[in-house]
């Protein structure tokens, strides 16, 4: 297809340096029609060191894509999504670094992911990371997390799941039977476990208490004496 240029003064062009460009407006005219002309681009242009996609006047959005080196294999895009609060910007920028560094996304496994990102105030040094409640926003937590220990600065409390198939704390019912027996059913009861009872209602002859467990169904504790006393228990899984 042979190029024609536009002669209008106001939209006039160059093909300096290969390009069609629009000399007063400083676009470059990427556009053309079915006779072969070169008219004025739509949201496309180069100024002063920057690359402009879409109007910052609305009614064009612009993207960046670019394409690996295989055909039909997929395609990286840079798209803006409007604000909904103010004519913002957002600038994707480097600190200083001293090597040069490959950044690579992780497939998330679903159709729409997040990017976890924190403020600008300094982490807190070996605080695990929470979410704010932001999509996609972390933030330092109280727990602190070093030389392979776990610390509670603040006041604060470990939380056991005690329902479910899969509980690890609760209340058993009363010991039964002669001697007193009672068994939990729980999954978490596995091979590996450690399982802590403690007496809490004494009831019937107390005697000594010994755990034992059907690993991944339940735990039973039995009594050498005819209790029927209920026991409060935890499972913690310790590591292979």
């Amino acid at each position: 297809m042979a190029w024609t240029l536009n002669s209008g003064a106001a939209d006039s062009d160059s093909t300096t340096d290969g390009f069609i460009r629009s000399v007063t407006s400083g676009f470059v005219a990427l556009r053309v029609t079915t006779t072969g002309t070169a008219v004025a681009p739509r949201g496309f242009g180069v100024s002063a060191g920057s690359v402009t996609v879409g109007l910052s006047t609305g009614g064009t959005a612009g993207t960046f894509i670019s394409y690996s080196a295989t055909a039909t294999a997929g395609s990286f895009i840079f798209a803006a999504t409007a604000n909904g609060t103010g004519n913002f910007n957002t600038t994707l920028t480097n600190t200083s670094i001293g090597q040069s560094t490959v950044y690579a996304l992780p497939d998330v496994g679903e159709a729409t992911g997040r990017v976890l990102c924190k403020g600008s105030a300094a982490a807190t040094d070996t605080a695990l990371v929470k979410f704010s409640g932001t999509a996609g926003l972390v933030t330092s937590s109280t727990v602190l997390a070093a030389n392979g220990n776990i610390y509670f600065p603040s006041a604060g409390t470990i939380v056991l799941k005690s329902s479910g198939a899969a509980a690890t704390a609760g209340t058993t019912a009363a010991m039964s039977g002669t001697p007193g027996v009672v068994t939990v059913n729980t999954t978490a009861a596995t091979a590996t476990a450690k399982i802590n009872v403690t007496r809490v209602t004494a009831g019937g002859t107390l005697g000594n208490v010994t755990v034992s467990r059907s690993a991944g169904v339940s735990f039973t504790i039995t009594s050498t004496g005819n209790e029927t006393s209920t026991f409060d228990w935890s499972i913690i899984e310790s590591a292979a």
